[in-house]
């Protein structure tokens, strides 16, 4: 029983994601995303490809967002590798 309660809990958390990125810009949801990804030293090691994959956007789309989120200060870029350098810029991003 409690792992039909965890998987009900599970799925409820990621209806909840969903729904929250409905409506929003790649921008506004390529920085949901890393905010919510940073691990506690603000790394996010997700490829380009698997951020468009999991946002169900083009790579492009994703790399252009990624480019305004570094050019602001809110993040720098590696090899498959994100550091947020900015969580309020990130955040700000986020909720416009």
């Amino acid at each position: 029983m409690r792992w039909l309660v965890n998987g009900l809990g599970q799925l409820e958390a990621t209806q909840r994601s969903l729904i929250r990125l409905m409506n929003r810009t790649v921008l506004e949801q390529v920085a949901d995303l890393l905010g919510d990804e940073q691990d506690r030293f603000g790394e996010v090691r997700l490829s380009q490809a698997t951020i468009a994959e999991l946002l169900g956007a083009s790579r492009q789309s994703v790399n252009e967002a990624l480019g305004k989120l570094k050019a602001a200060g809110a993040i720098d870029t590696g090899y498959r590798r994100i550091t947020v350098l900015e969580p309020d810029a990130l955040a700000t991003s986020a909720s416009n």
